[in-house]
């Protein structure tokens, strides 16, 4: 991984960040931005929700542990942090 993190600002900023209909993808599937469906996944590029997270996801509040079978996700735990 680099040890330094390049920075851009104004102009340069605003032209990459605007999409035209071009989706994002960072790492590939690590954070991907469907620019025409408004949806983001995580470990995933293909999210069919609104936010959708391919693994567990943990929040100040909330933990929970899924698995997936036979493509249906399953909750098995879910738990106040």
């Amino acid at each position: 991984m680099p040890s330094t993190v390049g920075k851009i600002n104004g102009q340069v900023l605003e032209n990459n960040l605007l999409r035209n209909g071009v989706d994002l993808a960072f790492d590939t599937d690590l954070i991907y931005l469907d620019v025409n469906s408004g949806r983001i996944g995580i470990n995933t590029d293909t999210p069919f929700r609104p936010l959708l997270v391919n693994g567990t996801l943990s929040s100040t509040d909330v933990l929970v542990y899924s698995w997936r079978h036979n493509n249906r996700w399953y909750i098995y735990r879910c738990q106040r942090h």
